[in-house]
């Protein structure tokens, strides 16, 4: 669960930037996938399709937004994904520690990007599943 603090910023973030709110609770799922079951299978794979779709294909939050709704309708057909072996170096804690709103802008862009390579050798997948939207 994330914390307090950054829950905090992810609503104020929400208020001035929908994409950091969104990039920031799908960075944090990306980066604590859990163990195998249909609820985590669907999580993480929502997360990364809308990771995709912002980082990729430079939707802006709204349509990114409708475009993982549309794919998640598949999420049934999702299959798990095997975590990579790191999950980044970046946190939520990196993101916790930035002053001011144009570094936490930047944490949290840095975090998202670094949660979509790391997830890498499952692109393909991923991109299939942004596709069915």
């Amino acid at each position: 669960m994330l914390g307090r603090c950054s829950l905090n910023k992810v609503r104020r973030n929400r208020s001035l930037k929908p994409t950091l709110g969104r990039l920031t609770v799908d960075a944090y799922a990306a980066q604590h996938p859990g163990s195998p079951s249909r609820k985590t299978i669907q999580s993480v794979g929502v997360h990364l399709v809308r990771l995709c779709l912002f980082l990729e294909r430079g939707l802006v939050p709204a349509k990114a937004n409708e475009a993982m709704l549309a794919a998640a309708k598949h999420r049934a057909h999702y299959a798990w994904l095997e975590p990579p072996a790191s999950l980044g170096a970046l946190t939520v804690a990196d993101v916790d520690t930035t002053v001011g709103i144009v570094a936490h802008q930047a944490a949290v862009r840095a975090w998202a990007a670094q949660m979509w390579a790391v997830w890498s050798p499952h692109h393909a997948t991923v991109r299939a599943w942004a596709s069915a939207a």
